[in-house]
């Protein structure tokens, strides 16, 4: 049997001492070609098989690189291996896939949806001035104030630049309203809508914060100067989101709206005096449902939401008897049913250019009130003493209006909106005349599969 000479077993022993010190200067082996999984820097990549008995004079050499570009080895870990993620098609692709180690980047791609809403169609009206005209009293001087609570900042419902998605994002909103009838001849209303959204659990959930301002109807008026302007504070906003299923190309979630009071209250004056307050201490609850569908370019979305009044408001006015104001009764605005629909497909997309991706979109939104309105009022309306009636001049009123417009993405986070909103009924069922929408989104944190952002088609 043939061993080793002395020469070649002490060569063999050399050669691994020199694995342990590090050394480039010898290297040695025998048997087949092996790699290993995790080397030194100094360990040969690949181990030569010799392909005959080595002499006693056969002289070790070291075994020189075979490139000096790490990614050249066999024994690099590729970006692939090291991140788990999936091959994509696109820099921006892997940059998801790896940054964030999502099974598929970009399969969702469904921007948010742009909506419609302000508020009550009608809104509601104060009529302040009743005489005794006999069995039907006369209307002396009808007030049309802030449709439902809000002001006349206008309330808010999901379908307005958000996803059933939760998201990471931070936003602003621009909507221009025309007509809006706060007041007998209407007024513009120009509303502004900063707001932010963060995720927990893993993406699965998230909380929407809004916080509506509006140059609009001062929230306080003179019976004998309606029409007063400023700059108003609506109230604030809440949207719990979940996520209760998910595919590759459907996601279907619910949650919770909330709206606290913190807009000014309603005041109506005469001649330096008050002569109605209706306190804004309501708060809306608003449960939804909603779906989305991407299967490729092509989207759709579809919301469902249902809005009450869960504590109505305190009306005071002004006490015949006494002259000063006192508490009349509560108000609360009609519940509303929100039904929004969006369809819409991205026409562009190119990750390299300063606009990555477009995307024109379609909407239809319905919105049904349900019930009857509320009536307060100071005294009995058949003796004469009446002089102030809180009520809605349309409280089943039934809009639809629809939108249309394009979403724009620029570079990897970042979207712009454009939209246009026209009411399709008539004008006792509108809440406008017409609408125009600008609408920045800005995407932080994580991102994946669900993101709005049209990485992969």
């Amino acid at each position: 049997m043939y061993q080793l000479p002395i020469s070649r077993r002490l060569a063999t022993l050399t050669a691994a001492l020199s694995i342990v010190i590090g050394s480039d200067s010898f290297a040695a082996g025998f048997g087949k070609k092996k790699s290993c999984d995790t080397c030194p820097p100094s360990y040969p990549a690949i181990i030569e098989e010799s392909t005959s008995p080595p002499s006693a004079s056969t002289e070790i050499q070291p075994k020189a690189a075979e490139s000096a570009d790490a990614s050249q080895s066999p024994n690099a870990p590729s970006p692939q291996a090291a991140n788990n993620a999936p091959e994509t098609n696109s820099a921006f692709d892997q940059a998801l896939a790896g940054q964030y180690d999502v099974a598929s980047a970009s399969n969702f791609a469904a921007p948010n949806m742009v909506g419609d809403f302000f508020g009550a169609a009608g809104g509601t009206t104060v009529v302040q001035g009743y005489t005794d005209g006999g069995f039907f009293p006369t209307r002396v001087t009808p007030i049309n104030t802030s449709p439902g609570t809000g002001g006349g900042v206008g309330r808010l419902k999901l379908a307005e630049n958000t996803s059933v998605l939760p998201q990471d994002r931070v936003y602003f909103g621009y909507q221009y309203f025309n007509g809006v009838p706060l007041t007998a001849n209407g007024t513009n209303v120009n509303r502004y809508v900063p707001g932010f959204e963060k995720t927990f659990f893993n993406g699965n959930t998230s909380v929407e914060v809004r916080v509506p301002f509006a140059g609009t109807l001062d929230s306080t008026q003179d019976v004998t100067n309606i029409g007063s302007t400023n700059t108003q504070l609506g109230n604030v906003t809440v949207f719990l989101k979940g996520l209760i299923y998910s595919s590759n190309t459907v996601a279907f979630g619910g949650g919770l709206s909330i709206t606290t009071p913190t807009a000014n209250d309603q005041v109506l004056t005469q001649n330096g005096s008050d002569i109605l307050r209706v306190k804004n201490q309501g708060t809306h609850l608003a449960p939804y449902l909603g779906l989305v569908y991407m299967p490729g370019r092509f989207f759709t979305q579809i919301y469902g939401q249902y809005d009450v009044d869960a504590t109505g408001r305190s009306v005071y006015m002004l006490n015949n008897s006494t002259n000063s104001l006192a508490k009349a009764g509560d108000y609360s605005d009609t519940s509303v049913l929100f039904l929004d629909w969006n369809v819409g497909y991205w026409i562009y997309k190119n990750p390299g250019s300063f606009i990555t991706g477009i995307a024109p979109i379609f909407e239809v939104h319905y919105n049904q009130a349900l019930g009857n309105a509320d009536t307060v009022n100071n005294g009995s309306i058949n003796n004469g003493n009446v002089t102030t009636i809180l009520t809605d001049t349309n409280a089943n009123y039934s809009i639809v209006n629809l939108t249309a417009g394009s979403h724009f993405v620029f570079g990897q986070r970042s979207t712009l909106t454009l939209a246009g909103v026209v009411p399709v009924t008539n004008n006792n069922n509108r809440s406008f005349n017409g609408e125009l929408q600008v609408l920045f989104n800005y995407y932080f944190g994580r991102l994946n599969r669900y993101t709005t952002l049209p990485a992969n088609f």
